[in-house]
């Protein structure tokens, strides 16, 4: 017997339902078995470990009848299509058992339209459990020559369905050797098939993105596969050789994506696929492994078509990339499914993720991630997370509330596919570099533990998802800091680097030319303290922030080179309006004015400014930063006292609870604006800055944004509200000071492309003139 379907000799009942009714289903399956009828049903009969399709498969094959649980959840569900298709197929009795007053439609209006039916919706379906058993009985006796339905003579469909009325009848003869209709599954899985809406009304309201990568229909369920699909043939166009650093200070790294950090992301993001990913240049979500997706109208449910040939492969060192196979000689392709077991698998308290938030909204997993008795978490509640693979190439992810945002963290590396089979084979030992299965753009070829990384591209990825850079290889030398990397640099060892921020004044002296410098997601800004009796002031604030000249600040008081900002996102967040086109910005004119409608005239009667410091640069230049503001708004010296830093004592508010301004600063934990105004800005964030302030109408704003599906609505949107905190009228919780650039000590043969967030460069898109590199190094 093959895994998958726990031993029996044979079911008598099969159960096909939608996720969305498994409640109905556990009422069916536990009044049928009290009354000795064998039941099989997903996911409580799948072995662990084995193929879902292929289980399913045998499963009815092996039973006598099925039964489907029918609402208009089922009727778009390709999963129960599928079911319905190959019993169809094997020939078996189908007993339709309708829980609402919805007709069939599409494919299943086809298949069940002339069967007869057992309507359970009035006055509900618990009341018609004693009557299924019943039907389920007199059918087994004679399964294969009769379908009969005990209780009354109903219409078969409901009045006006297509087809009309079923004669009333109370025995219908199952033809032998129907056609089996092949139904291509196309793009009607999609939200459509976990939403409340009947089915001719229900279209998205935006197509939110649509790749340039056509997905091929998606294939249908089949018992065992009958033609072994060829392996990818290799197309080699790289020929480019990177050398770099890889910075850990321990030697047990792990290739696990799930278990990664900002140290090791580096390497797993080149390793494994997400759905999506975000181009920091144009500061937009672009297919991955996902080609398209779909947002339901009322954003809580995301439908992500997949690219359908994306391989798994193995790269044993030094050896050959071959594509990974199944038990049966089937080459593995990424699915749905591999996405789901990961995506559930970051929801399990038992995998030590540094970021279990990233899932947070979707249905079921904080429940799951919270549970209090972690080992004995069952698969049932894993199975209760909104993750649903529908077929090999849809998958569907349902929220608790609607979320914007969602896409964007879709885009975390965090969030890829694993493989299933491999864990449950080989436990932790499955990220062992030479026996990890992977499925990106690189594959590890030679690893020596605590010295040395190789990469070279995996020959078998897709060509139109392997990038525009033209690099082959990337030799990582393992070291435990920036500055040891940066000497490696500096002796010319390596292509490029982090450059640290204390070397960053000598190295713009010596190696201009050398540098790679890209936008940073991190803003430094002035917080204003609206407890205490100066800045409760809506004037004041804003004279203090349209004061400060944040060029000269930048170039003379921290001579520190930065992007002076305005408004609060930075470039390449999304939504983050052009840094010269939204906010006052330093305005004396707008600052004087300012301060005389506070009534402070050129600034006589300010009472004392208590300024604390978090950032590095807002401690080591305290008293240049207070005499620098005092100065341009024409304060007395000694208006603006630097109190020292609240680094240590951060977390513990009454050690500077006389704060007045404290200068700190902010990164996108995701590259969007949902994570900038609505978590930093918003009235109920939580954050210090507004916890105790009235909500007004921008954060009515805010929650509209974090919500709006269409993206150019929520652009504008967040547009709107940067200039209701920092245009002319606008009511300055905070003056947006600057955002530092991230600097790469970079030979002038690397193109590198910019990294996204916190993690390093992307090697799939960068180049490299090997020529010049050659040259350079006298070879």
């Amino acid at each position: 017997m093959k895994p998958g379907v726990k031993e029996s000799s044979q079911f008598d009942v099969f159960v096909s339902y939608s996720t969305k009714e498994k409640a109905v289903a556990d009422a069916v399956v536990s009044v049928l078995e009290n009354e000795g009828i064998r039941c099989w049903y997903a996911p409580r009969d799948i072995e662990p470990g084995a193929d879902w399709a292929d289980s399913i498969t045998q499963a009815i094959h092996r039973c006598k009848m099925m039964i489907l649980v029918f609402s208009k959840n089922a009727n778009r569900s390709q999963r129960v299509i599928d079911e319905i298709n190959y019993a169809i197929s094997q020939e078996k009795i189908i007993l339709p058992f309708r829980i609402e007053a919805y007709n069939p439609t599409g494919a299943l209006s086809l298949h069940l339209s002339s069967r007869h039916w057992l309507d359970a919706y009035e006055p509900s379906w618990e009341d018609h459990l004693e009557r299924l058993v019943k039907s389920v009985s007199i059918n087994l006796e004679s399964a294969g020559d009769t379908l009969q339905i005990s209780g009354g003579e109903d219409d078969a469909l409901v009045e006006g369905a297509p087809g009309g009325a079923r004669p009333t009848m109370r025995t219908v003869y199952i033809l032998v050797g129907i056609v089996i209709l092949v139904l291509g599954v196309g793009g009607y899985v999609g939200w459509n098939a976990l939403s409340e809406e009947p089915a001719p009304t229900l279209e998205p309201t935006e197509m939110v993105l649509v790749s340039t990568v056509t997905p091929t229909t998606a294939p249908q369920l089949t018992a065992t596969p009958t033609e072994i699909q060829p392996t990818l043939t290799p197309t080699p166009r790289f020929t480019a050789l990177l050398d770099s650093v890889l910075v850990f200070d321990q030697e047990d790294i792990s290739l696990d994506p799930q278990r990664a950090d900002d140290r090791t992301l580096s390497l797993t993001q080149h390793l494994f696929l997400g759905l999506t990913e975000f181009d920091p240049e144009a500061a937009e979500i672009v297919p991955a492994a996902a080609a398209s997706w779909t947002v339901s109208p009322d954003g809580t449910i995301y439908t992500f078509t997949l690219h359908p040939e994306i391989p798994w492969v193995q790269h044993p060192l030094e050896g050959e990339t071959v594509q990974v196979r199944d038990e049966n000689g089937n080459p593995r392709f990424l699915t749905a499914e591999d996405f789901e077991y990961g995506f559930k698998r970051m929801c399990d308290p038992r995998i030590d993720t540094y970021y279990s938030e990233l899932l947070e909204n979707v249905v079921g997993c904080m429940k799951v991630r919270e549970y209090q008795d972690p080992e004995n978490i069952s698969p049932e509640m894993l199975d209760q997370i909104g993750v649903d693979a529908v077929s090999d190439t849809e998958l569907i992810i349902r929220l608790v509330e609607p979320s914007a945002i969602f896409l964007t963290k879709m885009s975390h590396p965090l969030l890829v596919a694993v493989p299933s089979w491999a864990i449950e084979k080989y436990d932790q030992a499955w990220t062992n570099p030479g026996l990890i299965h992977t499925n990106g753009s690189f594959v590890i070829d030679g690893w020596v533990s605590g010295e040395t990384v190789r990469l070279i591209r995996n020959l078998l990825f897709p060509e139109e998802l392997q990038g525009e850079g033209n690099i082959e290889t990337v030799e990582l030398q393992v070291v435990e800091g920036n500055e040891e990397a940066y000497q490696l640099w500096l002796d010319g060892y390596i292509d490029y680097t982090d450059l640290p921020w204390e070397k960053q004044e000598s190295h713009l002296e010596n190696y201009a030319e050398q540098i790679a410098k890209f936008n940073n997601q991190v803003v430094f800004y002035a917080a204003f303290n609206q407890s205490r009796a100066a800045f409760v002031n809506l004037h004041l604030r804003r004279a203090f922030s349209a004061a400060l000249d944040r060029d000269t600040f930048l170039n003379e008081v921290i001579n520190f080179d930065g992007l002076p900002m305005k408004h609060l996102a930075p470039p390449g967040v999304f939504g983050a309006a052009p840094v010269d086109e939204i906010g006052v910005g330093f305005d004396p004119d707008y600052a004087r004015n300012e301060l005389e409608l506070a009534g402070y005239p050129d600034c006589k009667g300010v009472p004392p400014i208590n300024y604390y410091g978090y950032s590095g640069f807002a401690n080591t230049y305290g008293e240049e930063i207070s005499r620098f503001w005092e100065e341009s708004l024409g304060c007395p010296e000694g208006t603006i006292t630097y109190r020292g830093s609240v680094v240590e004592v951060f977390n513990d508010p009454s050690q500077w609870s006389d704060w007045d301004i404290v200068i700190i600063g902010w990164g996108s934990d995701f590259p969007d604006q949902t994570n900038w105004v609505g978590n930093l800005l918003y009235c109920r964030s939580g954050h210090f800055i507004r916890s105790d302030q009235e909500c007004s109408e921008i954060d009515d704003l805010i929650e509209q944004a974090s919500i709006e599906v269409s993206p150019s609505e929520r652009k504008e949107l967040y547009w709107e509200i940067e200039e209701a905190f920092f245009g002319e009228q606008g009511t300055f919780p905070v003056a947006p000071i600057y955002t530092p650039y991230r600097y790469f000590a970079a030979r002038e043969w690397v193109d590198l492309v910019s990294p996204i967030t916190f993690v390093d460069v992307n090697w799939a898109n960068s180049s490299l003139d090997m020529a010049a590199k050659q040259t350079a190094l006298g070879e």
